[in-house]
């Protein structure tokens, strides 16, 4: 597609996802966090005693991971409410387009 008209807006800028991606998973590595790559997760509930909290993700697979702390990494669309009940309500998906070229000016 061709468009013929832009905006340009001095307040905004845009950013590299994968680039973005790649160095926040390089500075949660780098503080001991394991990620779990091409891992399903597809209900995470809480485990343990209260004051030794601890979650429990299940995969895809059938198998668990048991973790103190769970963050989701997801370019999903849609949470299940197996997931997040919380989460489930609050992600609206969101689609960019960005467009480059030589400087106008």
């Amino acid at each position: 597609a061709l468009y013929k008209c832009g905006e340009y807006d001095d307040s905004c800028i845009g950013c590299d996802p994968l680039g973005l991606t790649r160095g926040l998973a390089r500075a949660c590595e780098s503080c001991g966090v394991k990620i779990y790559e091409d891992t399903e997760a597809i209900e995470i509930e809480r485990i343990g005693e209260k004051k030794r909290r601890m979650f429990r993700v299940t995969t895809k697979n059938g198998k668990y991971i048991d973790c103190h702390d769970v963050v989701l990494c997801s370019g999903a669309t849609h949470i299940s409410p197996k997931l997040s009940s919380y989460l489930h309500h609050a992600v609206v998906p969101i689609y960019t387009y960005m467009g480059v070229t030589e400087p106008l000016l």
